[in-house]
């Protein structure tokens, strides 16, 4: 009985008023640096921001666990992340879906 109590107590969490004034203060003052050097933006050279548009999706590919996944995961589940992972880059959504749903459910 105590773990649920406990969960809904958590589940009952309410954000105090110091809280979503805080949230509401650090949303107004990235809208007025957005506002504010918005124009400055269009001085950086895109390489540059093709550079950082690169780094950013590096670090957040996860090739590391990817390549794990390959080398330990069963023959049907790479088949699938491989078939996903190509659609994602090749084809459109809806075939990826369609594609890796059939593959899943199909026996192995």
């Amino acid at each position: 009985m105590a773990t649920i109590s406990s969960t809904e107590r958590r589940i009952r969490l309410v954000p105090t008023s110091s809280q979503l004034r805080n949230a509401l203060a650090y949303m107004s003052i990235t809208v007025l640096v957005l506002v504010f050097l918005m124009p400055y933006a269009a001085l950086i050279p895109m390489p540059t921001i093709a550079a950082i548009l690169l780094q950013v999706a590096y670090n957040m590919s996860g090739w590391r666990n990817f390549a794990h996944l390959c080398a330990t995961a069963s023959r049907g589940a790479v088949a699938t992340l491989l078939l996903t992972f190509t659609l994602t880059i090749v084809r459109v959504s809806a075939a990826q879906i369609s594609a890796s749903l059939a593959l899943a459910v199909s026996p192995q």
